[in-house]
């Protein structure tokens, strides 16, 4: 084994590493995790990153050797590097930190999975992991839904407090934010469902048993947690899968065109009405349960100085109706005034933006609009959209919407044409990079920033690009 493998072998083993990190700190309580022990476990990540992009260039410049890097997103990440010289001033080491992060999610995690005919492994032992750990976080957040457990803790470095358990209607569980949650469980549940059904699966019943268990906790976290967003993703790709599969069956079939439309739209209604029922089940089941376990629900509010201990009866089915959206009539949540805030920064530096990161972005509204309400409150802008334009101004926006573009349609183009890429476990994967797309709207994911969501994101997308463009999709 000569050098270059080792470090694609170790490359392998860092990925996994990087993605299980990644979701512990999903979980609510890694909040109070000391610095020095986040240090422990972030920090060598990086470096082992930076470390393998060195080496590529090292590669490059002695060997002569093409890069393999994507063009435009060397462009974007220079980009990103200019704005944060422009905007110095303005968080710059946060700024700085999120170039380092993007480099690893372009140049290391994209690119191998794009380029390593072997990552196809990688990705399906991260897979697993993902499935076991969520799996574990869901049944234990789903536990403090049955028990009615509700806590609150003010956080001094967040506007909104962390809250665990069942809070205000809605079930944040272990997690400290139940939509971005939400959206990974619906790519366990696709995970999930490919294994359920994979023909080597078939004969492993306890295995199978399993998977039925975790697609309906996965489901049941998402109806309970409340989250639009999170049902939104989960009709829009299960009608756009079971149109594609339908539609391709049906080639198969030799049908006539309008033919294959009208039986995949029918398909697909039909499974949406079966999924919308489903989901109403599970939820009529979940919300009487606890009033089987417990008579009382205990709220512990805790602001750093002191505890208050609430404890209320609990009704026969719980309420799962949310005030912040029943009662106010911005359907977006607040979201709508946080996109005006960020076009408004955005007018201020058009062409190269205000800095990449969070923080650089709240420093410069303290700034230029410190009554505004990204100053206010520290939030991010909620969608990659809005982030990637008022961070990255015009030339960053058109360089990264035309790589995401361009490939996410060149594998929409191409479930058309490859049937058997529709029937492999890599449009699977094409499925959740478009949920995680669709979560990335309403949202700050994908790109700019430090997530499992944005994780997942590059890790499967380069292994799609790599069936598409290779023709090589892997069969069930």
């Amino acid at each position: 084994m000569n050098f270059k493998n080792i470090v694609e072998k170790v490359k392998a083993y860092y990925i996994i590493y990087f993605g299980i990190v990644l979701i512990v700190k999903e979980i609510g309580p890694y909040s109070f995790v000391p610095g020095v022990i986040n240090a422990i476990f972030i920090l060598p990540a990086g470096f082992l990153g930076i470390l393998f992009v060195m080496y590529d260039f090292f590669d490059f410049l002695k060997n002569k050797k093409k890069l393999t890097y994507d063009k435009l997103l060397i462009i974007f990440t220079v980009i990103l590097m200019i704005t944060t010289l422009v905007n110095y001033q303005y968080a710059f080491t946060a700024n700085v930190k999120l170039i380092l992060n993007e480099i690893i999610y372009f140049f290391v995690i994209f690119n191998f999975t794009r380029h390593n005919s072997k990552s196809l492994d990688t990705i399906k032992t991260f897979l697993h992991w993902l499935v076991g750990l969520w799996f574990v976080l869901v049944t234990i957040s789903l536990g403090m839904f049955v028990t009615q457990t509700e806590y609150i803790y003010i956080l001094e470095n967040r506007f909104h407090p962390l809250r665990l358990g069942f809070v205000e209607n809605r079930l944040f569980g272990i997690f400290s934010d139940p939509n971005f949650a939400a959206t990974i469980c619906l790519v366990t549940v696709a995970v999930s469902l490919y294994y359920l059904f994979q023909k080597k699966e078939q004969k492993r019943l306890a295995l199978n048993i399993f998977f039925v268990i975790n697609i309906i906790f996965q489901l049941a976290f998402v109806v309970l947690s409340g989250s639009r967003t999170g049902l939104l993703e989960l009709y829009v790709v299960l009608l756009f899968a079971t149109f594609m599969y339908t539609y391709q069956f049906n080639f198969k079939q030799n049908k006539k065109m309008y033919q294959k439309l009208m039986i995949s739209i029918l398909a697909s209604g039909i499974m949406f009405l079966s999924a919308f029922v489903s989901l109403k089940i599970i939820r009529e089941v979940f919300i009487t349960v606890p009033s089987y376990i417990v008579e009382s629900v205990t709220t512990i509010e805790n602001d750093g100085n002191s505890s208050k201990i609430k404890k209320n009866r609990i009704s026969k089915k719980i309420d799962l109706s949310r005030a912040d959206v029943e009662n106010s009539e911005d359907v977006s949540n607040g979201r709508v005034n946080i996109w005006k805030t960020g076009i408004k920064l955005f007018n201020e530096q058009k062409i190269i933006g205000v800095g990449p990161s969070r923080e650089g972005i709240v420093a410069f509204a303290e700034d230029k609009f410190p009554d505004s309400v990204i100053a206010k409150t520290g939030l991010s802008l909620h969608s990659f959209l809005v982030q990637t334009l008022t961070g990255t101004g015009i030339l960053g926006f058109i360089v990264f919407f035309s790589f995401f573009i361009l490939n996410m349609l060149k594998i929409f183009l191409h479930s058309f044409k490859d049937r058997k890429f529709v029937y492999s476990i890599d449009f699977v994967f094409y499925l959740i990079t478009l949920l995680i797309s669709i979560n990335a709207v309403v949202s700050s994911e994908i790109v700019l920033v430090n997530k499992i969501g944005a994780f997942i994101f590059w890790l499967l997308l380069g292994r799609v690009l790599q069936a598409v463009i290779n023709d090589k999709a892997e069969n069930y």
